[in-house]
């Protein structure tokens, strides 16, 4: 018997050892779109290699925008600035309180903003959140925290993918990875935003739905909300306008309203503002750039005084 387990105890560092080669060996040689659970993919989408890189560089901002692409296609930094605000966009497609946590850790005293305008969209809090940890491990640099995410997510694609992250650090394997400002209808914005190209939605009937956040995000909101508190940093909680027909299909709002008013100053602009899904969205959950321009004048309205 201990002749086995001591057989064990030796196979187990040997084989973890090959699997983590052979990953390595895989991401290498197999196109992305074969590879269903190591799915590192290097500024592709939402222009988050070229926000996190620009992120390093970023000290001492008057706002610090933070939350899912309805933040980097919702707050245009260009509007804020004109109005006398120093700020950087730190949205990430499908960004999820998991990821938040992470990026507010990484990036937050450095930053050191005034206020943190952190936008919460109902639906990231309902989500596992996977789509956006492979989009951050693709496009930041990976440390501790990266390892926490995984152990709270424990999901095959995200263990493949960070084992691929950590290689492709090690040896700096995308320090001259450029990514084009301009793809497809997205033109990336110096300071975190993404404008789309002017284009008009059309209205869409969805099925009736009910709030029901997934635990794991609920208690990482939490902790963010302790985290800013605790390092004496201003916060507005603010859910984005996002289509009438969207927003309406869900039957409980007002459960959400108040989750959020329990945890500090919170707007919910889909209350408030009142947009044509047609005329003000491109398509069905982000503002077009007519949008944008109305959101964004009513935000500063109600901005508290920044010293």
């Amino acid at each position: 018997m201990n002749k086995f387990l001591k057989s064990i105890f030796i196979f187990m560092p040997l084989a973890l050892l090959f699997y983590v080669a052979m990953i390595c060996l895989w991401g290498e040689i197999i196109p992305p779109s074969m590879n269903k659970n190591l799915d590192y993919i290097v500024a592709q989408h939402g222009h988050s290699f070229t926000r996190l890189k620009e992120a390093k560089k970023i000290k001492n901002v008057d706002i610090l925008f933070i939350g899912s692409s309805h933040a980097y296609r919702g707050f245009d930094v260009r509007i804020f600035r004109k109005a006398g605000y120093s700020c950087f966009n730190l949205g990430t497609s499908s960004q999820t309180p998991l990821q938040t946590e992470i990026l507010l850790k990484r990036y937050l005293k450095s930053m050191h903003p005034k206020l943190i305008i952190y936008e919460v969209f109902p639906s990231t809090f309902c989500v596992d959140g996977i789509e956006s940890s492979i989009d951050l491990i693709s496009n930041d640099k990976n440390d501790k925290l990266s390892f926490d995410l995984l152990l709270e997510q424990k999901h095959i694609a995200v263990f493949n993918t960070l084992i691929y992250g950590y290689y492709s650090d090690f040896f700096n394997r995308n320090s001259n990875v450029t990514e084009p400002k301009i793809k497809d209808k997205d033109t990336y914005i110096a300071g975190g935003y993404t404008e789309h190209k002017m284009e008009y939605g059309t209205n869409i009937k969805y099925n009736t739905s009910e709030w029901k956040p997934n635990i794991l995000q609920y208690k990482a909101f939490l902790r963010i909300v302790k985290y800013i508190n605790s390092n004496g940093f201003n916060k507005i909680l603010v859910q984005a306008p996002y289509p009438k027909s969207l927003y309406q299909s869900t039957n409980n709002n007002d459960y959400f309203d108040k989750k959020m008013n329990q945890l500090g100053l919170y707007y919910n602009f889909n209350e408030s503002l009142k947009l044509n899904d047609s005329l003000h969205f491109y398509d069905s959950n982000h503002l077009n750039q007519n949008g944008v321009i109305i959101f964004n004048d009513e935000m500063i309205k109600i901005l508290p005084k920044i010293n």
